[in-house]
């Protein structure tokens, strides 16, 4: 009897570990993930762009083990676009550490990103390629 209340406990405290791994661990792994390449990989666009090439040539840019390919910067900043809102759409999921991120490590992310957002928006406005 004593072996099944303790099996039971055991059994309670790991599934507590796996649920608190999927709704805490994984947004805050892909929300960090996607905003490490996001910004690597915009800072070598950035380096890329100021670069000469031949005309038609494609903008071939890479970051760690995520490579790009874009034929002009107009669609480099639609997809950068793209993936800032997928990787803030995780820190949004993320509330327990928007209060509790006391080193600002989240937020300053967070806050790059943003940064980036803005900058590609300005530039697409003032109808660089």
């Amino acid at each position: 009897m004593l072996q099944q209340v303790f099996y039971m406990f055991v059994m309670i405290i790991v599934l507590m570990l796996a649920v608190t791994l999927v709704e805490i661990g994984l947004p805050g792994w892909r929300f960090i993930k996607g905003a490490e390449e996001i910004i690597g990989l915009y800072e070598a666009f950035q380096k890329k762009i100021k670069e000469e090439r031949p005309e038609g040539e494609k903008i071939k840019i890479s970051y760690e083990f995520c490579k790009m390919e874009f034929d002009n910067e107009y669609e480099a900043s639609l997809e950068f676009e793209r993936m800032i809102d997928i990787a803030l759409a995780y820190y949004d999921e993320l509330d327990w550490i928007q209060e509790h991120d006391e080193d600002g490590y989240f937020k300053t992310k967070k806050d790059k990103l943003e940064e980036i957002s803005y900058e590609i928006r300005i530039n697409r406005w003032k109808g660089t390629k």
